[in-house]
């Protein structure tokens, strides 16, 4: 791809990242307005990364490069949060925008970020971007549920203020680019990867979120209810791997009905084939009405149809959390592409190796969580009746079953014995892996002199994490011993 114009060479003072998938239409109109802004051109940049769309944006950054700086770069779909990272890595300029392709912002919102900025100059300051609905989609009954009612879909504080990690939004927040050398986007996470990474930035600092009530942009895309629905099972299923790895995300997530008790908001078919009836039907009624001022005679179909909306989301809502709580994979998303298979001859670099039995409540969670990591699962299960082994060869793990013999080693030398990789890491399913990545982890694991290494893994719900030798060699002399308290010190120590 050819590079900008000259004019763009110089370093801006402000770099706007937009992820954007298969919305040519809308990523036009959004680039637009990015032109139309009030502040001289040469002073921000727009990267656009198209994350995979069925069909490349071709034409899009010349149309648009003469009057902004615009660059757009494709990478194989990913999702959202990977689409964010790749654009954060190429921003050049210190402060960040972070916005979405629907987003047209207002013609002074550029340059009101940057004093924003000026005035609060310290890393820990971001702030939140308040928009409205366009005027033009002022009959769309859901859309104003979903802005003026619901709190769920555009989670904007009440009231003007100064907030915490709760309200650290991706989609239309300003802040520094420095931040990111502390923690960035989780690819894993589909839905509400904002709020994750925000509680592991306010870790490492004081996250300060500014929020003022006034609208620095416009949500111009039209949101269907299918669309609605699968973004509330989404926020669910999500919410729910966060609450399970994190108490401040439980004890969040606890004050909702829809997850303290999920499954008295789960309807049955029929009504829910029901509640899709009666929208339908309330929507045509009320078509050409406007939601804000319905007028005395369509007020209680209004009322009636947010109910209905109500209903059903929550019914999504709560739908995704008990799918994640059970180990099943997501229905919104494709499961992830596997990592390519070793050539011919090789052996995998990393095998996971588990012994269960009736651990459905929790292998979800805990696969979910050693994923990005490893390249094989073995998971042995000792006489499981429940829905154990079918979760785990949704995960793609090789499931072996093993008669128990009240020995724990001999179970766990058995998993051993079928596993293929160079190294193993042995973890129970009621533990999840926290922190690390695929390419930190492998200059360790190609040390030559390496043995074994300490992992920090947290356990279910509200235990602190700890460290603990759970990764070593797949070497022979490396072997289980104990009956009960099962250990692999004495064949570690043999070996270094």
């Amino acid at each position: 791809m050819n590079d900008p114009p000259s004019l763009w060479l110089d370093r801006p003072e402000i770099s706007v990242v937009i992820p954007s998938y298969n919305r040519p239409v809308e990523l036009s109109r959004c680039l637009a307005a990015y032109a139309a802004q009030d502040l001289d051109p040469a002073r921000f940049e727009v990267i656009v990364i198209d994350d995979g769309s069925d069909e490349p944006y071709t034409g899009l950054e010349k149309r648009h490069a003469v009057a902004i700086n615009v660059r757009i770069r494709r990478r194989p779909h990913a999702g959202v949060s990977a689409a964010r990272n790749a654009g954060i890595e190429l921003a050049r300029a210190p402060l960040l925008m972070l916005g979405e392709d629907d987003l047209a912002p207002a013609p002074s919102m550029v340059g009101w970020c940057l004093e924003f900025h000026r005035d609060h100059p310290r890393e820990t300051q971001a702030a939140l971007l308040h928009f409205e609905p366009d005027p033009a989609l002022a009959g769309n009954h859901l859309l104003d549920f979903l802005t003026r009612h619901s709190g769920e879909f555009f989670p904007f504080p009440a009231r003007s203020g100064v907030y915490g990690w709760e309200f650290f939004w991706g989609g239309s927040l300003t802040c520094k680019r420095s931040i990111f050398r502390h923690a960035t986007f989780d690819p894993r996470f589909q839905a509400v990867e904002d709020s994750e990474l925000g509680l592991r930035l306010a870790r490492h600092f004081d996250l300060r979120v500014h929020y003022e009530r006034t609208a620095r942009a416009t949500f111009f895309r039209d949101i269907t209810i299918g669309q609605a629905r699968q973004r509330a099972y989404q926020a669910g299923y999500y919410r729910y791997l966060l609450a399970d790895r994190d108490p401040p995300h439980q004890a969040f997530y606890a004050r909702d009905a829809r997850y303290a008790q999920p499954t008295d908001h789960i309807l049955p078919a029929e009504r829910v084939a029901a509640l899709e009836h009666e929208i339908s039907r309330l929507e045509k009624r009320l078509n050409g009405v406007d939601p804000r001022a319905p007028g005395r005679t369509n007020a209680s179909r209004a009322r009636a149809l947010r109910t209905r909306y109500r209903l059903l989301l929550s019914h999504e809502t709560a739908g995704g959390w008990s799918d994640a709580h059970d180990g099943l994979a997501s229905r919104c998303e494709p499961s992830p592409a596997p990592r390519p298979a070793p050539a011919s001859g090789s052996r995998p670099l990393l095998t996971a190796s588990m012994i269960v039995r009736n651990e459905a409540h929790n292998l979800g969670a805990c696969l979910w969580s050693i994923r990005p990591l490893v390249d094989e699962v073995v998971i042995v299960d000792t006489g499981s009746t429940d829905a154990t082994k079918t979760i785990a060869q949704r995960f793609g793990a090789t499931v072996h079953d093993f008669t128990w013999c009240d020995d724990f080693s001999a179970a766990r030398n058995f998993a051993l014995d079928r596993s293929d990789g160079e190294w193993i890491l042995y973890v129970d399913a009621d533990e999840r892996l926290t922190g690390g990545d695929r390419d930190g982890l492998q200059p360790l694991l190609a040390d030559s002199a390496a043995v074994a290494l300490m992992v920090r893994l947290s356990a279910h719900r509200d235990f602190t994490s700890f460290q603990e030798l759970r990764l070593f060699r797949n070497l022979s002399g490396i072997r289980f011993e104990g009956v009960i308290h099962e250990t692999i010190w004495p064949g570690v120590l043999k070996e270094i």
